[in-house]
């Protein structure tokens, strides 16, 4: 075996452990949380329940408007989370936030249909979305994003950020796919397990030849 392959054999093992432990690593906390706790209703959790990580589940029926929209920095891509605001139970709201081009169209429909149902021009809304998400905390950013829209649309009747905190919980949902972090758990497992065991075997290769 030439040193050149020698090299190229334990670069290629060592990607592999690499790469499989940070898809391992990035899901395994959320697979945990997935397959040891039960996610808490969004449309039955009282709001004092929320707290940063949990994870949570429902449908939503109402969007009562996107109050944000950020753009990836990364090169060569062009995706974007919309934010939304979503009531939820006792008359509080909560930010709801996705990237998925489905869900977005989806939660638009219910916009519209929110907005006719509030203007009387139907009885309900007939277009729900299911979600999967984990709760992270509203950093100051989306707050003034909040505030400004508050301002602009006068829904809570009032500028006064501390009434309109009392309203809206400090945290925003991202959407996840719990299937989708499932399956990168186990692949980067798979993968973290193959580049180990590879360098194991070539290592002992050349123990033996040498």
């Amino acid at each position: 075996m030439t040193t050149l392959i020698k090299r190229m054999l334990y670069l290629l093992c060592v990607v592999l452990i690499v790469s499989g432990a940070i898809m391992l690593f990035s899901g395994i906390g959320d697979c945990t949380k997935i397959v040891s706790t039960e996610p808490l209703d969004i449309n039955d959790v009282d709001s004092s329940k929320f707290h940063d990580g949990i994870l949570v589940s429902g449908d939503i029926y109402y969007v009562i408007d996107s109050v944000a929209t950020s753009y990836s920095t990364e090169l060569f891509s062009n995706s974007k989370i919309i934010y939304y605001l979503v009531p939820i139970k006792s008359g509080k709201y909560v930010l709801v936030a996705t990237g998925n081009t489905n869900e977005i169209n989806t939660l638009d429909r219910i916009f519209q249909q929110t907005c006719q149902y509030l203007n009387q021009e139907i009885e309900d809304t007939f277009t729900s979305l299911n979600i999967d998400g984990k709760v992270f905390p509203l950093d100051d950013e989306l707050k003034d994003f909040l505030y400004s829209w508050a301002e602009t649309t006068n829904y809570f009747s009032t500028t006064d950020q501390s009434l309109i905190d009392e309203e809206v919980l400090p945290y925003v949902i991202h959407t996840q796919s719990w299937k989708n972090i499932k399956v990168i758990t186990a692949v980067g497992l798979i993968t973290m397990l193959l580049g180990i065991i590879g360098f194991i075997i070539v290592h002992k290769k050349l123990i033996v030849k040498g």
